[in-house]
């Protein structure tokens, strides 16, 4: 592949906005790089992905945790972003479809998409300073996929998840918490507003388990806010950290399970 490579367009189904942005960003990043280098270098592939999969379930479930989400809300379409040719680029988007509410489901496909596009442009930037002349630095690895958490008739929760290489790999979440009686986003403010009572429940959990061998990092830990990941399972408030966030890295991204909410 040349610096010429063009972008390669199947079935897209992104607005045009958004579509337009993917490309914009690519011609002008890639203008820049054959700014910055002589002769010729490996350019990025950017291929853009996507499909009624539920159409196919097996297909689908082999390309995610969650080609469906209950009777009530499904993902619908899978958008890829993908930049082959010396990195490995795999963003999975996921797509709502069902919800009662279509300013509320609207809103949220938005955040999904705003975060794939955040974590695209990430990667080509990372892209661009691993590479000097001829000589590459660590391939730059990124993947996104996502996972249904816990569904009933009033609730559904489902986390994105993005895995990062480079001279370290960590991974990061965001989970997405939808209460469908009320038609809102749920924040932990609204499963448990006593913060600081709930703070004091994740201390007293991480030093339980420390004496069991695990290896949270209990003086680091600056208590949760509201916008912290969390779900509910089975009645349960569970709080989710990222890697190296308040563990060590072998623990990935630990749970904390508070108990019964009220």
């Amino acid at each position: 592949m040349t610096i010429d490579q063009k972008i390669e367009i199947m079935d897209i189904q992104v607005d045009d906005f958004s579509l337009n942005r993917i490309k914009k960003n690519f011609h002008r990043k890639r203008r820049r790089i054959y700014m910055k280098r002589t002769g010729v270098v490996a350019a990025s592939l950017i291929v853009l992905v996507s499909g009624i999969l539920n159409l196919n379930l097996s297909y689908a479930e082999r390309l995610s945790d969650i080609p469906l989400i209950g009777n009530l809300v499904q993902v619908l379409t899978f958008n890829r972003l993908v930049i082959s040719d010396n990195a490995d680029v795999d963003i999975s988007i996921p797509k709502l479809e069902g919800l009662e509410d279509k300013a509320l489901q609207e809103a949220i496909n938005q955040l999904l998409m705003d975060r794939a596009m955040t974590v695209y442009d990430k990667a080509v930037e990372d892209i661009e300073s691993s590479q000097h002349g001829f000589v590459s630095k660590i391939p730059v690895n990124v993947q996104q996929s996502f996972r249904l958490i816990e569904q009933t008739e009033s609730y559904i929760s489902f986390q994105v998840i993005t895995f990062t290489v480079g001279a370290s790999g960590y991974a990061t979440s965001i989970i997405y918490n939808i209460d469908l009686d009320d038609n809102k986003q749920l924040t932990l403010d609204d499963i448990y507003p006593d913060i600081d009572a709930l703070n004091a429940l994740i201390i007293e959990d991480m030093t339980l388990r420390n004496q069991q061998g695990e290896s949270f990092f209990i003086e680091d830990f600056k208590g949760v806010e509201s916008d912290q990941n969390f779900y509910i399972k089975d009645g349960n408030l569970v709080i989710v950290f990222d890697e190296y966030e308040i563990a060590a890295g072998y623990m990935g991204m630990p749970e904390i399970e508070i108990g019964p909410i009220e």
